[in-house]
């Protein structure tokens, strides 16, 4: 009985022992008590990079005092990663700034743009999420170069009001098979019937 008790306790210190991952400590915390609130349905994105995890995190603050938090959750038919918050005031028009809490890095990142607060409004859904982002993204994006592999002989312009890339090609080739190249400015996608083209 005796070995067995000491074996017992040994595998416990030996556990005990183990080095663990860190774990971040966030001392975000939301004070019950505000007159008003509004809600954002929000995506987070940091260096262009759209953040995808349960343990990323979003909070809302005056000062240091945090007026909403929310963790990322999955949702929506593209299974894309939102945060729901509810944000809190006691007064309307007060100006507010988000914090990203990255949990790949175990990072705080301060996103550099405010956010007036509206009582009793929603901003964001599904399919139009409000955009939490360091450095922010661009509303607009310039196509800088266009061409499609191994097809010299061609002229591209852009319709602004359609948003339609057109493409005169001079040759007599069967274009349907070649993959086109091009530079956009930074941070910017382009996306043909939904889908995302890589730059090569």
């Amino acid at each position: 009985m005796n070995k067995i008790c000491y074996k017992i306790i040994i595998l416990l210190l030996f556990v005990n022992s183990l080095p663990l991952k860190a774990q971040s400590s966030l001392d975000w915390e939301v004070e019950d008590g505000y007159q008003f609130e509004m809600s954002v349905v929000a995506f987070l994105n940091l260096n262009g990079k759209t953040l995808n995890s349960e343990n990323d995190k979003v909070g809302v603050f005056v000062g240091n005092e945090c007026r909403g938090l929310a963790s990322l959750i999955r949702a929506g038919v593209e299974g894309k990663y939102y945060a729901y918050l509810q944000i809190f005031s006691d007064e309307d028009n007060k100006t507010m700034r988000f914090k990203i809490y990255d949990s790949t890095s175990d990072r705080i990142i301060d996103v550099n743009k405010t956010f007036t607060f509206k009582s009793g409004s929603i901003q964001g859904d599904l399919t139009q999420a409000y955009s939490i982002a360091e450095p922010k993204l661009l509303s607009e994006a310039e196509i800088i170069s266009f061409s499609l592999q191994d097809l010299r002989s061609l002229s591209y312009s852009y319709d602004d009001s359609k948003g339609t890339l057109i493409i005169d090609v001079f040759d007599t080739s069967d274009i349907t098979s070649l993959a086109p190249i091009f530079e956009l400015t930074p941070l910017a996608e382009i996306f043909y019937k939904g889908k995302k083209l890589f730059q090569e």
